[in-house]
């Protein structure tokens, strides 16, 4: 990996520690050996910016990585550790009045239920999938969750899954 790199996303595999994946504004890198040496995996996304990587803690193989500005914002997924990657079926809009081209920046899994996950656009919105990813579907909530907002992060109660805590552009939001 070229050290001029940005880096954008961090995540360790949950069962092979030594390994850490990153975001950059060159493609998906990765390490295996903690950070020591970094080489750039071959995907459909060299060379565009990753701005958000997320390994399913429960399925190391399982990898959700997020692209878009300057490319387009696609969500991109792997169930074999990053030998192969599909596009997720979800419509994400190529441009928004507020940043031209979204970014997504957020993502999370349900920390009992992995096939449970969100991610969140830098405008665009959040988005569900109670599948593992085979679905999505926005979410707005009221007048402060909607298709302009940008969601910067998510995470997750661990001890109240139906406790969603939300970073945004117009402020932190909990759910009850």
């Amino acid at each position: 990996i070229e050290f001029d790199a940005i880096t954008r996303s961090l995540s360790q595999d949950p069962v092979e520690h030594e390994i850490i994946y990153a975001g950059t504004d060159v493609g998906l890198c990765v390490s295996k050996n903690c950070g020591g040496l970094w080489e750039r995996i071959d995907t459909p996304f060299n060379g565009e910016t990753v701005w958000k990587v997320a390994v399913d803690p429960k399925n190391n193989q399982r990898i959700f990585v997020g692209t878009g500005a300057p490319s387009r914002a696609v969500l991109w997924r792997t169930l074999d550790g990053g030998q192969s990657w599909s596009r997720a079926n979800v419509e994400i809009p190529e441009f928004c009045e507020g940043v031209s081209r979204p970014r997504l920046l957020a993502f999370a899994y349900d920390p009992t239920d992995s096939n449970k996950i969100w991610f969140g656009l830098e405008e665009g919105g959040l988005f569900h999938s109670t599948d593992g990813g085979e679905n999505w579907t926005p979410v707005f909530i009221g007048n402060e969750i909607t298709p302009e907002t940008a969601i910067f992060d998510i995470t997750q109660d661990s001890n109240n899954t139906n406790r969603l805590a939300l970073g945004t552009s117009v402020g932190v939001f909990t759910s009850v």
